[in-house]
């Protein structure tokens, strides 16, 4: 049997309640066991991520407010370029991107409920799959 298919029976042997939750909240590292060879390379590569799945930081209510102000401030004070305009590096003070990613992959979450309701309503406005709406 495949890895892939190994990892896709473990997630998918976990409750539904935990599937039902955004798929970084039960998949953020791979399976702890180290038959797998996703596991055997972050081993390799990141041994320190053992300590971090089975204690991970944790923002406090007060900080992920802040952060998430800061980030809707640079939105909302963002001015939109021409693409086709270069500007020099030294005159960028910020930048902001946005990409638009699917809700799922595969039959996983990549999101929690509430933010999928949120994106369904925002792309709905938008035009559908978030393409831009026709004028």
């Amino acid at each position: 049997m495949c890895w892939r298919a190994l990892a896709f029976e473990v997630y998918s042997a976990l409750p539904e309640e935990t599937l039902a939750k955004r798929m970084m909240s039960f998949a953020r590292h791979p399976p702890l066991d180290a038959s797998f060879l996703t596991t055997q390379l972050w081993d390799k590569h990141s041994p320190s991520w053992r300590n971090i799945a089975d204690n991970p930081p944790m923002l406090n209510k007060q900080l992920q407010d802040a952060l998430v102000e800061l980030i809707n401030r640079f939105k909302d004070e963002s001015t939109l370029l021409d693409p086709d305009i270069q500007i020099p590096i030294e005159y960028i003070q910020q930048l902001t991107t946005e990409k638009q990613v699917s809700l799922r992959r595969g039959k996983w979450r990549r999101f929690s409920p509430e933010i999928e309701a949120k994106s369904t309503t925002r792309r709905s406005q938008c035009g559908t799959a978030g393409e831009k709406a026709e004028p």
